[in-house]
């Protein structure tokens, strides 16, 4: 029997409680997860969000495996934090407290890390970047916690000001952009410029921050993912990566670290090119395809048509819409008044979505950056029908990994 098959089974009651209790689903790897938040310094005089253009920090939340185990507490704290609660409860005219009590399993802040030192694998680093004026990486923590508890450390980059809300380490809160902010290409574009600039900054600060944090950090092997607009910066990175890289003399040339990305349904926006790197584009039902009009993203099969070097693969997801690749498309299932008053939710039920979102996570990045190769890799990101997965559609891909 397949290994998720194994997990779906196994979790079943777990499924069923957490959905009772307004409680995010477990995790389902064999580590607990430790939380810790970290406020990157980082310069950038030409910031399109932060007072006078000049940003000096973004905040970075890390998701990573432990073997301490969760106390009563931990299992009791809600995961949100008030102040963002607050701002979808109002969005979605709920009544206070409806979001603001989900918790999450076994989330436990500050935990000791795993102590990698006597082994000879340490396991990928991920970036994760949310969406365009949010979500915040909080409230993708259904993922992000999931792929830690498969070992993967996660390090979940929120850009202050541009955000909804973001609180960092020192309790300092910063409200940013409002969550139906009216976003133009132009804005797009100089968030996902100041994105990048983080992320290639985070990539630089990296043993830094193992010494701050005392998580251990693969800084060879990086994946980098994201919804939304956080999708479309992870391709730029790539791209950002693979031009610094043909910059450098070749006497210190190495592999970028940068070795995979994802995009969640998001628009590619900026120059359009092969990112050289194994990349997934995952979509809501329709995303890119001519004949879905109102869906019709022609930067997706523009994207699909420059990739030439690198594993590549495009898969929408039947019955899904935009907000389901995130935390919201859980919490329906938690708020049922969410679907009405969202509108980007779509009918899949939230815990089969959580299902198949995790499901592709990992076996994308399982296969591109540790070089597993499974029953269901091949069932998820290869072409062709499977009945385990009736809701893949997929729409492209090339090359290969095997």
């Amino acid at each position: 029997m397949r290994t998720l098959q194994l997990c779906a089974a196994a979790g079943a009651l777990a499924w069923h409680q957490a959905a009772a209790s307004s409680t995010l689903p477990p995790t389902t790897g064999p580590y607990h997860v430790g939380l810790q938040k970290h406020a990157v310094p980082f310069l950038n005089e030409a910031d399109p969000v932060w007072p006078s253009n000049i940003s000096t920090s973004f905040l970075v939340t890390i998701y990573y495996p432990t073997k301490q185990k969760p106390e009563a507490h931990d299992q009791e704290r809600p995961y949100l934090d008030p102040a963002t609660a607050a701002l979808y409860e109002d969005l979605y005219n709920l009544t206070a407290g409806e979001l603001s009590t989900i918790t999450s399993p076994g989330l436990i802040l500050d935990a000791d890390p795993i102590d990698y030192s006597s082994s000879s694998l340490l396991p990928p680093t991920l970036f994760f970047g949310p969406g365009g004026g949010g979500p915040p990486s909080e409230c993708y923590t259904t993922l992000l916690s999931d792929l830690a508890s498969h070992g993967y450390t996660v390090l979940a980059m929120d850009h202050a000001y541009e955000q909804p809300f973001v609180r960092y380490p020192n309790g300092t809160g910063v409200y940013g952009l409002p969550i139906l902010y009216p976003w133009t290409e132009s804005m797009a574009l100089a968030a996902q410029s100041a994105r990048v600039q983080d992320a290639m900054a985070l990539l630089d600060y990296l043993p830094t921050l193992e010494a701050d944090t005392k998580v251990q950090l693969n800084q060879t092997h990086v994946g980098i993912f994201g919804g939304s607009l956080g999708g479309s910066a992870a391709a730029a990175t790539l791209l950002a990566a693979q031009q610094q890289q043909h910059n450098t003399s070749s006497l210190d040339k190495q592999q970028s670290s940068f070795r995979a990305g994802i995009n969640m349904d998001g628009t590619f926006f900026g120059p359009l090119a092969d990112v050289g790197q194994p990349f997934l584009v995952l979509g809501q039902e329709g995303h890119g395809v001519p004949s879905k009009e109102s869906l019709n993203d022609a930067t997706w099969p523009a994207f699909a048509s420059v990739q030439k070097t690198a594993y590549w693969r495009w898969v929408n997801l039947k019955g899904t819409l935009h907000h389901d690749f995130s935390d919201i498309g859980y919490w329906k299932e938690l708020v049922p008044a969410i679907v009405e008053r969202d509108g980007r939710v779509g009918p899949i039920s939230g815990e089969r979505l959580v299902e198949i979102w995790r499901a592709y996570m990992r076996a994308f990045f399982d296969l591109a950056l540790m070089g597993r190769n499974t029953e269901d890799q091949h069932s998820l990101l290869d072409e062709g029908v499977d009945a385990e997965w009736p809701e893949k559609m997929w729409e492209g891909g090339g090359g290969s990994l095997t």
